[in-house]
């Protein structure tokens, strides 16, 4: 059948999702026929009333993906899905977190020798539009896919469809598990305990917590490990000031932003706040400037406990701040891609969750004198 292209003006869908969308529909249907040779840049950019710049950019898209074979001298060509099943796509919120790139060698490391490519996909900062990435996914075009996925509850559901539709994945850093899913995380347990366990040693009793997830079993197994060391001293995490930090389509540019407004709120309401425990990198970058335009001193009156932020706290040089942080990424991303390739090869054992142990470091000073003193020797 020949292609047909309907692009509308939509603020919310741009030219070049929209011909993306079609043409992978199209050919996901079988309405293009694999080996069907298709228009040239041209015809499809008359066809669909947009520029040859914008159809450019949606195939290149797609040929990347494996739809669309394009062949020297011959023309573009929907793509044989024997050819396309050797992908692995990698899906990713973002890719221009601090830790993204060790990822990515890590699940190369991990998915060694296996011969296939790999499939980045990455949502600029946009959970609904990492949806749509997980909804496109299909077992016709791909081998399967490590995913890294939004961190929050309902994300779920596209999950299980993917599993519906017999594409084999593992999850890298979830905020939850599904039964059955091979998954590859931080132990959230042991991250709480020490956080717990730092503040109640330097005698801190008004705590604050900003965290950036909702009620999963991520902070679930955060809460049990800090409870775990609060009961000796007659206190648990209800009695924390705790504020929700929501990840949900973060100012790119800013992404900190969110996290200040709302530290300034909790150390405006509580003044008697002596130590305050930020979720995640952005989240404490955004609570020390808001400490600074308030005047807290850092750790002097007020101490800041970051997880899993290392790399940022360098970035950014605050000597001040205590770290709990993940393991290396590329260690993460590394035992995920092994994880994978057991399931590619058909191991029967069952689907493991594993949890690597975080690590504790009192103040960054230490990790950014040891960073400094690095780049001076290379």
């Amino acid at each position: 059948m020949p292609l047909t292209l309907d692009i509308k003006t939509n603020p919310d869908q741009s030219y070049v999702t929209q011909l993306q969308d079609q043409l992978r529909t199209q050919i996901r249907r079988r309405t293009l026929k694999p080996e069907q040779k298709l228009p040239t840049l041209r015809q499809m950019a008359e066809q669909a009333g947009v520029s040859m710049g914008i159809v450019r950019q949606a195939i290149s898209t797609l040929t990347t993906e494996g739809y669309i074979q394009s062949r020297q001298g011959s023309g573009m060509y929907v793509a044989l899905p024997g050819k396309r099943s050797r992908m692995i796509a990698l899906v990713l919120p973002a890719l221009d977190f601090e830790r993204i790139p060790m990822f990515i060698r890590g699940v190369k490391a991990g998915l060694a020798g296996l011969g296939n490519q790999l499939l980045i996909q990455a949502a600029d900062y946009d959970y609904d539009q990492e949806i749509d990435l997980l909804t496109n996914l299909d077992s016709s075009f791909i081998a399967g896919a490590i995913i890294f996925p939004p961190p929050m509850q309902g994300y779920e559901q596209p999950l299980l469809e993917l599993r519906q539709r017999d594409v084999p994945f593992v999850l890298l850093e979830s905020f939850f598990q599904l039964e059955g899913i091979a998954s590859v995380q931080v132990d959230r347990f042991e991250l709480g305990r020490l956080a717990a366990e730092s503040l109640m040693c330097q005698g801190h009793r008004r705590i604050g917590m900003i965290l950036a997830c909702q009620d999963t079993p991520w902070l679930n197994q955060f809460q049990a490990g800090m409870d775990q060391v609060l009961c000796d001293y007659g206190m648990s995490f209800t009695d924390l000031v705790q504020s929700i930090h929501s990840p949900m389509h973060l100012d790119s540019e800013q992404p900190w932003a969110r996290g200040e407004k709302i530290a300034q709120e909790l150390l405006t309401q509580h003044p008697d706040l002596t130590a305050i425990v930020g979720g995640n990198a952005n989240i404490t970058i955004g609570l020390m400037q808001a400490a600074e335009k308030l005047e807290r001193k850092v750790p002097e009156d007020l101490s800041v406990i970051c997880l899993e932020g290392k790399g940022m706290m360098i970035e950014y040089r605050y000597p001040a701040v205590t770290i709990i942080d993940l393991p290396e990424p590329n260690l993460l991303g590394e035992v995920a891609g092994k994880q994978f390739a057991k399931l590619l090869q058909g191991h029967d054992e069952p689907a493991q969750n594993i949890r690597l142990s975080p690590g504790l470091f009192e103040n960054a000073s230490e990790i950014i004198h040891k960073n400094d003193n690095t780049n001076m020797s290379v």
